[in-house]
């Protein structure tokens, strides 16, 4: 799925049972970042998400790519 830090942070908060504005404000996603979930089974009716990993940006840096701070307000000198 493809999608911005908005709508990225809201269905992640949705799919780990989080509460939507601690996830708003203690997560961000880069631009061009990757969050893995995984579905995992748990019976023929039930799959449990698993967050693998959030805003994730190795390929970025195998690329030799700048990573943008887009989304970050503060720390930025």
């Amino acid at each position: 799925m493809f999608c911005h830090q908005g709508f990225g942070l809201t269905w992640l908060a949705h799919l780990l049972d989080l509460p939507p504005p601690a996830v708003w404000t203690g997560f961000w996603l880069a631009p061009s970042s990757v969050t893995t979930v995984l579905f995992e089974t748990r019976s023929a009716d039930w799959a449990t998400p698993r967050c693998l990993s959030v805003g994730d940006v190795s390929h970025l840096y195998a690329a030799r790519l700048p990573v943008q701070p887009r989304g970050l307000r503060g720390n930025l000198a």
